[in-house]
């Protein structure tokens, strides 16, 4: 009897024990939950900001939006974004120009710590670039996300590829941005030399790329010519057979080495053609 009573003494034991550790399991459980809500930056409550990306950077068809660049006064706590719209790829692209000319842009700024958004302003200087100024974000803000929402200015209008109530999304976080204590407001004749700058930019950039393939493909051919010295001489010394297919490695290498050639001379004539562009938008600018 005396171990039959025990034996149920510490039944009810182990089951109280049991309960005990299941509740504390679930508390524990809360627990780690709140923690990383309260430290995870995808938290989206009062005051903060949801970090996920957007999809689609679309604005029409042939154009999405970019940000450029952002700079921070870290003092006065006035930020400068700039944004790009078109293709980055060919800046030259005149594909969008008649819809984006129908395009105009809601925004707003928020931020993922501090309560306050700031005060945001959006001057375009084009319909393919504009700046967004913010004024009054606080120290330890965290992130600044940007808002922006392509609209039409003429509703009756088809444009093509526009997507009604699409916000766009971008972020800068405050550890990452640049800093600039003299930064301030500026103007739209500032922000136009910007535009030029980027215009500019890109164009070296092309330039740089297609000097690149130039000069790979003349040490190509250079190297292919080597190849055929080395060709001739062997068939010299080769066997009728052995000239044969030597004869048809030196066509396939002269036709390799014509080909480079005329490959070169494309890429240098858009080379000369990218230097007109660069020319005028330099003399654009100087006027």
């Amino acid at each position: 009897m005396m171990n039959l009573s025990n034996k149920v003494k510490e039944l009810k034991r182990h089951k109280k024990y049991k309960k005990r550790k299941k509740f504390l399991s679930v508390v524990w459980s809360l627990v780690l939950v709140l923690v990383v809500l309260l430290m995870s930056p995808l938290y989206t409550g009062g005051g903060k900001v949801n970090l996920k990306s957007t999809d689609n950077q679309s604005v029409v068809s042939g154009a999405e939006v970019y940000k450029i660049s952002s700079k921070l006064n870290p003092q006065t706590g006035f930020m400068v974004s700039e944004f790009f719209v078109g293709d980055k790829k060919d800046v030259d692209s005149v594909s969008a120009d008649a819809a984006l000319s129908n395009i105009k842009y809601d925004y707003r700024s928020v931020v993922q710590h501090g309560g306050a958004n700031g005060i945001s302003k959006m001057i375009k200087v084009n319909d393919h670039y504009f700046v967004i100024e913010t004024k009054g974000l606080k120290p330890k803000f965290n992130v600044l996300r940007y808002d922006i929402a392509p609209e039409l200015i003429n509703s009756k209008i088809d444009t093509e590829g526009f997507q009604k109530d699409s916000w766009l999304k971008f972020y800068t976080k405050e550890s990452d941005v640049e800093k600039d204590a003299s930064l301030q407001a500026s103007n739209l004749r500032t922000y136009s030399k910007h535009y030029t700058n980027f215009i500019l930019k890109s164009y070296y950039k092309v330039k740089t790329q297609k000097l690149k393939q130039v000069q790979s493909l003349e040490d190509t051919i250079a190297h292919n010519e080597k190849v055929l010295d080395k060709l001739r001489k062997e068939k010299a010394l080769a066997s009728q057979t052995q000239r044969e297919e030597i004869d048809d490695q030196i066509s396939n290498m002269k036709d390799d080495i014509n080909t480079d050639k005329q490959n070169i001379r494309q890429i240098k004539k858009e080379i000369s053609q990218l230097n007109g562009n660069i020319d005028a938008v330099k003399r654009g600018f100087k006027n």
